[in-house]
């Protein structure tokens, strides 16, 4: 990895999360045990596709992307609606992209 392919490969895996429908997205968070709680798809997730375990506040960040301003208890209502869950998923996933740790995989 250098200066000149870390943004390259931010770019291609933001090709990739764009390409994700929202039945791809609904999918790939109900593939998760524990999908129904936030905290515990986040922690999940980050695990998944991170080589290092991550602090409680990036996990609380993480969090916050995903939820987008509503409340810890909407997120099953909000798992359960395929679009409003595409688009929150695609965000969480390019903020992780973006963290220099994700590349270390």
């Amino acid at each position: 990895i250098s200066t000149k392919t870390f943004p390259q490969r931010i770019q291609y895996a933001g090709q990739r999360i764009a390409a994700m429908s929202d039945a791809q997205a609904q999918a790939f968070v109900r593939s998760f045990q524990g999908w129904q709680s936030v905290e515990t798809f986040v922690a999940a997730v980050t695990e998944f596709l991170l080589p290092r375990p991550v602090s409680a506040e990036r996990q609380a960040y993480y969090q916050a992307i995903l939820l987008a301003g509503a409340p810890r208890y909407e997120w099953p209502s909000i798992a359960n609606d395929a679009q409003a869950v595409g688009s929150r998923l695609r965000s969480l996933l390019r903020a992780i992209v973006k963290a220099p740790d994700y590349h270390l995989c």
